[in-house]
């Protein structure tokens, strides 16, 4: 059986790889003691995709996370959000952030 064949039998073969397979992100949750919690998480923005600038020292995300979500990192998703269809500027990602109660981030691994 040539692969032309198995190919043309099976069309869900030919769809496009998805950008990010399940073990291509890392993923981190934090709940907020209270709305005013600062997590600790310091992004910045390159052109359209928003990377985590700094992890503050003795932040929640530190204190869980310690080594694991880092600077550098790309943002892809913030609870289950998508952030470059989602997001505009880091204005609008940190106001996202102030509100909720429970963060999960999805960062690219390097």
């Amino acid at each position: 059986m040539s692969m032309q064949y198995y190919t043309e039998n099976h069309p869900a073969l030919n769809k496009p790889i998805p950008e990010f397979r399940a073990n291509d992100l890392k993923h981190a949750a934090v709940k907020k003691a209270n709305a005013d919690q600062d997590v600790g998480l310091v992004l910045e923005k390159r052109g359209k995709q928003f990377f985590i600038k700094e992890v503050k020292a003795g932040s929640p995300f530190d204190r869980m996370h310690q080594g694991y979500i880092e600077a550098g990192q790309r943002v892809v998703k913030l609870n289950d959000e998508n952030v470059e269809d989602n997001f505009t500027g880091l204005w609008q990602i940190n106001d996202f952030i102030k509100k909720q109660s429970e963060i999960r981030i999805h960062v690219a691994r390097r």
